[in-house]
């Protein structure tokens, strides 16, 4: 039952004071910045004698009394502070003074959760309650003073302190001391206070050292508490802080009037060590999300990472990879460049003076491209979020990661920039149950972007293709991870149209296979016999919701049969060549071919993307399924009808002003390709125009990598 004990003036005239007091104790924050120590403990020295004035004037006599003087004292302290630190800050008093808001609001939070539980006691119970529970409350704050005395002397260095290997060393030191502290004051207030404090200071004090024990966990919250504010107010998220604060005022005045009906004076422990538990244990969460101790990233940068490097099997991707490896390698030769693959022994003939590491989203692949159960991927998503966290305060995890793995993170935490590789991987399959496809392949694509943004480093996204999103969970995360980047490209129309509806800023640049070395030249007019080039792919073994697999390599199949009969050579390309067999041209090329009635050539692997430009250079027309065929075709000059198996050809084809000649998988037939190679020449002029373009648009996108993307970026 609520007991009014307390006059309401009373109680209107205590906050006021500790509204006073809150601006007082910034005031002495602002002084102490200014190096002004000797001012700030000469004021403080005025409350003590204002106070014992007042009392030996006979003034404290009754409870209304007491408090006026308190409140006497508060307004003397703080005219005082607020008069020097009005002279101190001069021109600035604005700033300053709307700088000290959060820190006053603060102090106001932490003198309410401090005296709320004592306001409540002495609300509910009797008088000699309230000098129990007080007694033994004011001894165990005593010790307060050792925490408070290491975050006032750690925080100026912390601050000072910009090199994350000293701050770290300095923290370390801190929280260590801390923890000594928290250690010997819980072992003395369980097993020394209750009999050592009434010798001290009197049997009167006996009923409140028997609470003592009680209260053995508050010296490690306390701990917990200051070390929190101090990674804080070091990061400078003094309104993080003022979120827990306002959480555990909350958490008293919803619980404490409750525990103190149940049981008295024990409802009051608990309730004080409810308060302290939430108060720490959030200041920790919080500060553990907050804490930063990286490198910072310098540009020009020293170290980069190159990401989301698949393989060499796919010439259309090491086109993509060898021409921005290139192009950034030229832009910052002093730099040291580390490429992230999903198979680096596949790569690292082409890279001879990077550093190639395994690509964080290859952590649950098989080198055949399968991907493991999901016991797995939970346990290596659990294993990476543990080290992005711990690399945030500068710890290197090794828990549950081999010795490439510790290499690839080491690559990241690092870098200067991390360049997201160029193409189109940013895509999803539909699913009957999205939340079945948890840490999927899609999801674990996105995880290398996760881990730079994660631990702050500048992160550009080379011109990209995005999409098709077709499940929430995987649209929400990329969603996200995209407006953290500080630099997007989309290299087609498609993706424009879909970043400005997710309200993402980005820029527009060409496919990176188009600064490849153009040493390809034209096919030249002459009498011989007309080359017609063919690439395919398995899409159905690709994206098992495609059903016209058959469809299509029938359509093929006719077209080559067509152009043969009328005199034409036809040559078979295998443009991507892995060891998964959807991922495998050969397969559904040697297919093609055993089911054409006619002579075919199949053209033996190339691996290099300069020497399979040339060989397409020669034909006289081709028709592509891959994407890149097309570009390392079309980059000649030459004709190409392109079969569209996502989003992405088509808006190549129509950003080149060539959609008349880009067919749909799902709806492609033998007469069609066929009308659409008959009227190939028509493409020559519509492709001079759109090279021009191109060369215009990678001229400012070279410029623009050149501009420290966290500056200059597309944000």
């Amino acid at each position: 039952m609520w007991i009014p004990n307390l006059p309401a003036q009373v109680v209107a005239i205590g906050l006021i004071a500790v509204l006073i007091d809150s601006l007082s104790a910034t005031g002495f924050q602002v002084l102490r910045a200014q190096n002004r120590h000797p001012l700030v403990a000469s004021i403080q020295l005025l409350a003590p004698v204002v106070l014992l004035a007042g009392v030996l004037s006979g003034v404290a006599t009754a409870l209304l009394p007491i408090v006026m003087l308190q409140l006497a004292v508060a307004c003397t302290t703080a005219i005082c502070v607020g008069w020097f630190v009005w002279r101190q800050v001069g021109s600035t008093r604005a700033g300053t003074l709307a700088g000290a808001v959060p820190f006053v609001i603060s102090d106001i939070c932490a003198q309410l959760y401090t005296q709320s539980t004592t306001i409540l006691v002495g609300s509910m119970m009797l008088s000699s309650a309230v000098g129990v529970y007080r007694g033994a409350w004011s001894l165990v704050g005593y010790s307060f003073i050792v925490p408070a005395v290491l975050f006032q002397t750690t925080l100026p260095h912390l601050n000072a302190q910009k090199d994350p290997a000293a701050r770290r060393l300095l923290l370390r030191r801190t929280l260590l001391l801390m923890l000594i502290y928290a250690l010997g004051m819980g072992i003395f207030v369980v097993y020394g206070a209750s009999w050592v404090l009434p010798l001290l200071y009197g049997e009167s004090f006996r009923p409140s050292a028997a609470l003592l024990p009680a209260f053995a966990w508050v010296p490690f919250y306390k701990a917990l508490s200051f070390s929190g504010v101090l990674i804080l107010l070091m990061e400078g998220h003094i309104r993080r802080r003022i979120v827990v604060q306002i959480l555990v005022v909350s958490v008293v005045w919803a619980t404490a009037p409750w525990l103190i009906a149940q049981g008295g004076i024990a409802g009051a422990v608990s309730a004080q060590l409810l308060s302290e538990g939430v108060l720490g244990i959030g200041y920790l969460l919080i500060a553990a999300r907050s804490l930063r101790l990286t490198d910072t990233p310098v540009w020009p940068p020293r170290r980069i990472v190159i990401s989301h490097l698949h393989g060499s099997g796919n010439v259309g991707d090491a086109a993509i990879h060898q021409a921005q490896y290139a192009l950034i390698n030229t832009l910052f030769p002093a730099a040291h460049i580390t490429v992230a693959a999903a198979l680096p022994a596949t790569v690292t003939h082409a890279f001879p003076h990077a550093t190639v590491v395994r690509g964080i989203h290859a952590w649950v692949y098989a080198d055949d491209g399968t991907i493991a159960p999901l016991g797995t991927r939970v346990c290596r998503a659990v294993a990476l979020m543990c080290a992005v966290l711990l690399g945030r305060w500068g710890v290197r995890a090794r828990w549950g990661l081999d010795d490439a793995e510790q290499a690839s993170l080491a690559a990241y935490r690092s870098a200067d920039v991390v360049y997201a590789s160029g193409g189109g991987y940013l895509y999803d399959e539909p699913a009957a149950r999205p939340w079945r496809r948890l840490l999927g392949w899609d999801l674990w694509l996105v995880a290398d972007l996760l881990i730079a943004r994660g631990w702050q480093r500048p992160l550009v996204l080379l011109p990209q293709s995005i999409g098709p999103c077709t499940n929430q969970p995987f649209r929400g995360v990329l969603r996200w991870i995209l407006g953290q980047a500080d630099c997007l490209y989309a290299r087609d129309s498609a993706t424009s149209t879909l970043l400005r509806e997710w309200g993402i800023a980005h820029r527009n640049a060409p496919d990176m296979a188009w600064h490849t070395e153009n040493t390809a030249e034209a096919a030249v007019t002459a009498p011989r016999q007309p080359l017609l080039g063919v690439v395919a792919l398995d899409w159905g073994a690709q994206y098992p919701s495609f059903r016209g697999q058959t469809a299509y390599e029938d359509a093929l199949v006719a077209t080559i049969e067509h152009y043969a009969a009328r005199g034409w050579r036809i040559q078979l390309f295998s443009q991507c060549n892995e060891a998964n067999p959807a991922w495998d041209d050969r397969l559904v090329t040697h297919r093609i071919a055993q089911r054409a009635a006619c002579a075919v050539e199949v053209m033996p692997d190339i691996g290099d993307p300069t020497a399979l430009a040339r060989a397409y250079a020669a034909l006289d027309c081709m028709i592509a399924t891959r994407m890149h065929a097309a570009i390392l075709r079309m980059r000649s000059g030459g004709a190409c009808v392109v079969i569209g198996y996502l989003p992405k050809a088509a808006a190549l084809m129509e950003d080149l002003g060539l959609a008349a000649w880009h067919v749909p998988i799902t709806h492609v037939t033998a007469a069609t390709l066929c009308a659409l190679v008959d009227r190939r020449d028509e493409q020559i002029p519509i492709l001079r125009q759109a090279h021009a373009q191109i060369g215009a648009q990678q001229k400012v996108f070279v410029d623009d990598l050149r501009t420290n993307p966290v500056i200059g970026g597309s944000k």
